[in-house]
């Protein structure tokens, strides 16, 4: 039994219908529920009313879509019926449902800062400190922080560093700059992951981002001086977004088309947690091998290689060096820092300024030569020689580049500074310290969309909209709170190190230098291990995002398994099935749904 139901009226569907109906799995095509054409005739009282009497309407007035349900041996759906054309008679629409639906909403070319992701109240200088004392995205919490970011020249939630004069430097000591203009809002990343399931119009299920840490304490670098949310979204479209944020994070925006929930799971943990489904109704079966260009769908399934779509600037030349540096410099393995540093230290001219490089057990890269034109993390051999790590961001993965997956979710340039204080003002020479401190650059000028914000409608339309500059690209940074800053030197017998600083990251270590002191040497590991380390959430080096993937470890994209059979309410692709002691995953079920019974067509791949 059919019925399909338009605008909460059942559909007359008369004798003798029949159309197409597809039901992908998403978790591997992004695609769900949807049918080919349907020709409904509106010559029935209620199959008018179902489309508002669509044969009198003016064509500017046909609505785009109308809310739709179906319900096919047994099994509720609930989408959208699309408008595709109609005469006088009749109405011809597509159903789609589940994340055929999400698609239809995310693929209309939307660009994301058209669309309204909220107001945030005014921030004063108590809230903005308020919002560095809050560590990550919390639904209940702050949905942003003011972090210090440097937008091409100009530094925003700029930290006043207090010279003090006592003994201590208490954590209060740090006010933000409260200069109009200069508190700039930098949203975390889940506020507009949140707010998309009511967009869509759905209800939030489950969000498995809520409790990934590198999710949680992701944020855009926004060059807006603008409350508005949609001001510091770049210019792409909606579809484009949620692709990067799934590709990031290897996960699928999942909507369950029974309940119009959304759910966002990791694609790995949905796979290896389903339903195995006992299928013994096969009546005709044959297995077809799947050419390599045939289906793009599968590309983040057979991905083997990583890397970041990054710029071809100076900072990323030192950090994004792929195998062929590989191949030319001689890479030495000394264990853990500590031993390539006593390495280092008892040969101080063997490899300085030689091709050759070296890297410890952590995977990180490092360099031992003059100071680079572009500043990285260093640590000193000698006043005058450091180590220098490097490709932080280098490709990662395995095998050739035949399948890599470009991320797009840009780490900025991490710029490095210090100030200098004086604890006693009246004995200058007697004790200076300095506070290392690091923040994210932006290529982009801050921009005040004020100006525009408050523009009257009427003279907008007579003088047109101001010219304002938007982002091409994702710009984030990670935000680990206030921790403990490192102050050099150490040899402080009656200063309490109670120095804080707002510290974003986009990689596991701290990106300043230090002094060539051994003793300074040990404090900064002693601080990076207990003050810095410890609040990193997460990390931007792909090879902590390649863990996250599925790549061809769950089931064999080569070979297509077709099966022909009777249907029931168990072919669903949310199931895996056991047929002959093996199992498959459905692909999707193509069905000709009418009046009389119908076999149904699945297309599987087999579980490794």
């Amino acid at each position: 039994m059919t019925q399909l139901f338009v605008n909460d009226i059942e559909i007359a569907l008369g004798d003798n219908f029949s159309f197409k109906q597809i039901d992908e799995n998403p978790i591997i095509t992004s695609v769900g529920e949807f049918t080919l054409d349907i020709v409904i005739s509106i010559q029935t009282g209620q199959n008018a009313m179902a489309f508002g009497m669509i044969h009198r309407l003016n064509k500017r007035n046909i609505p785009a879509e109308w809310p739709a349900a179906m319900i096919v041996n047994n099994k509720v759906s609930h989408g959208k019926a699309i408008y595709i054309s109609n005469t006088d008679t009749t109405v011809t629409i597509q159903y789609v449902s589940g994340n055929s639906e999400l698609l239809y909403f995310a693929n209309q070319d939307k660009k994301i800062w058209k669309m309204d992701w909220g107001i945030e109240s005014a921030i004063d200088s108590a809230r903005a400190r308020q919002s560095i004392q809050q560590t990550g995205y919390e639904t209940n919490g702050f949905h942003f922080v003011c972090a210090p970011v440097k937008l091409n020249d100009t530094i925003v939630n700029k930290f006043t560093l207090a010279n003090e004069t006592g003994t201590s430097i208490p954590s209060v000591a740090f006010p933000i700059n409260g200069v109009d203009g200069q508190i700039i809002m930098m949203p975390y990343l889940l506020h507009y992951v949140e707010k998309m399931a009511d967009m869509f119009g759905f209800t939030m299920k489950a969000n498995v981002l809520l409790s990934n840490d590198r999710a949680k304490c992701t944020y855009l670098l926004n060059n807006f001086n603008s409350l508005a949310y949609a001001n510091a979204l770049p210019d792409m479209t909606l579809s484009e977004f949620i692709e990067i944020i799934e590709d990031e994070f290897n996960v699928i925006f999942l909507v369950d088309k029974t309940k119009q929930s959304l759910e966002i799971v990791y694609r790995h943990e949905n796979i290896s947690s389903r339903t195995t489904i006992q299928l013994n109704n096969v009546i005709d079966a044959y297995t077809r091998n799947v050419s390599e260009e045939s289906d793009d769908k599968l590309s983040r399934f057979k991905v083997n290689k990583f890397s970041y779509e990054l710029p071809d600037d100076l900072y990323y030349k030192y950090h994004r060096l792929d195998d062929y540096w590989d191949l030319r410099a001689i890479f030495i393995f000394q264990g853990d820092f500590a031993t390539l540093l006593n390495f280092l230290t008892a040969n101080p001219d063997a490899w300085y300024n030689k091709n050759g490089g070296f890297f410890d057990n952590q995977g990180n890269y490092y360099l031992y030569a003059d100071k680079p034109s572009q500043e990285m993390f260093s640590r000193k051999i000698t006043s005058s020689r450091s180590v220098y790590i490097f490709n932080k961001f280098r490709p990662a993965g395995f095998g050739n580049w035949d399948n890599e997956l470009i991320l797009k979710m840009i780490p900025p340039v991490i710029e490095k500074g210090s100030i200098q204080l004086n604890f006693h003002p009246g004995q200058p020479d007697l004790k200076q310290f300095e506070i290392h401190y690091q923040f994210p650059q932006s290529k982009y000028d801050l921009s005040d969309a004020s100006a525009y914000e408050t523009i009257p409608l009427a003279d907008m339309i007579e003088q047109g909209v101001p010219n304002v500059t938007r982002k091409t690209d994702l710009e984030t940074c990670i935000f680990m709170g206030e921790i403990k800053a490192f102050i050099t030197p150490v040899t402080v017998d009656d200063v309490t190190f109670a120095t804080y600083y707002p510290y974003s990251c986009n990689d596991i270590y701290p990106d300043f230098g230090i002094p060539p002191s051994s003793s300074e040497v040990t404090r900064f590991e002693t601080w990076a291990l207990s003050d810095f380390m410890n609040y990193v959430p997460g990390s931007y080096r792909l090879e902590n995002i390649v863990n996250t993937y599925v790549l061809n470890s769950y089931f064999d994209t080569t070979k297509e398994y077709v099966m022909q059979m009777e249907d029931n309410p168990f072919l669903s692709t949310s199931f895996l099935f056991e047929i002959n002691n093996a199992i498959y995953i459905p692909l999707r079920f193509e069905r000709t749904i009418s009046d009389k019974p119908e076999m149904v067509t699945g297309y599987f791949y087999k579980m490794l």
